[in-house]
């Protein structure tokens, strides 16, 4: 007569269970795998320029850098807030990059978890400050940091807590550039020659 061995269910289900365990940590292995290499690709740590768009492919070229731009940013929870929000809302062309500007004694005052999670902050040579000339020297270390180590054809200071259409505006200085291609641009306020010395030491000017 035959006879028919019976196995218990649970003897059936372990392989399976065990492969499908399995399959699910390799997955989970490959996609940290494939996010660390995509930081990799993105990130020249040279020059620090994250690209974007098509940059991101590690089969194209990545496109020339035609407008760096700083954006200047402050430590405490209101900044922190409104550098998220450019995060979220700004919009860069591939051929531009940012960074958030504080100065080295500022440091302490960051979130950790933001320097560990982006790699967008600039730290230059300065004292934080407004009044005393400090913010002015805030800018020329700031120059001097992107013609070191962001070679653009332009350079365009923002506050944290502006909104530009920096695409309208690259647009704008390639028709300048077309039509004058060794003119220098600048935009911004001018001295006329009549304004007021502000000469009250409690003036934060």
């Amino acid at each position: 007569p035959q006879t028919s061995t019976m196995m218990p269910i649970s003897a059936k289900v372990a392989p399976a269970a065990r492969q499908g365990w399995a399959l699910l940590l390799l997955g989970l292995l490959l996609g940290h795998v494939l996010t660390l290499f995509r930081i990799f690709i993105m990130t020249d740590t040279r020059s620090g320029w994250i690209a974007s768009g098509l940059g991101d492919c590690p089969h194209r070229p990545r496109p020339r850098m035609e407008l760096f731009v700083p954006v200047f940013t402050a430590p405490g929870e209101r900044h922190f807030a409104l550098r998220q929000g450019v995060r979220r809302t700004w919009r860069f062309p591939e051929e531009a990059a940012y960074r958030f500007v504080l100065c080295e004694d500022s440091k302490e005052g960051i979130p950790s978890d933001e320097l560990s999670n982006y790699f967008d902050i600039l730290f230059v040579s300065c004292t934080e400050g407004y009044s005393r000339g400090l913010l002015t020297k805030k800018l020329v270390a700031t120059m001097r940091a992107a013609l070191r180590d962001f070679p653009a054809d332009w350079i365009f200071k923002v506050d944290d807590d502006a909104f530009p259409k920096l695409d309208n505006m690259l647009e704008a200085l390639r028709a300048h550039r077309r039509h004058q291609p060794d003119a220098h641009v600048y935009g911004g306020s001018f001295y006329q020659g009549n304004s007021r010395v502000v000469r009250e030491l409690s003036s934060k000017f």
